[in-house]
């Protein structure tokens, strides 16, 4: 559950790092730098979501009840 998490935070880091430059009307150079950080931030999420699904995987395989581990 916490890498879910973990993702989903990343995923408002991209609204952040994307819209605030907007809102601060700063340069075209600088909207798209941090438009760039916004991508590492959604590799991040896909990575942290990816392992949270094998996680859960690796659990459903062992015969573990994923019901006790949430």
């Amino acid at each position: 559950m916490r890498l879910r998490a973990y993702g989903i935070l990343c995923f408002y880091g991209v609204v952040l790092v994307n819209g605030l430059p907007r809102i601060a009307d700063a340069s075209l150079d600088t909207v798209m730098n941090w438009m760039n950080v916004g991508f590492g931030f959604i590799a991040a999420a896909c990575v942290l979501f990816l392992l949270a699904e094998r996680k859960d995987a690796g659990h459903r395989s062992r015969g573990e009840d994923t019901a006790a581990c949430e």
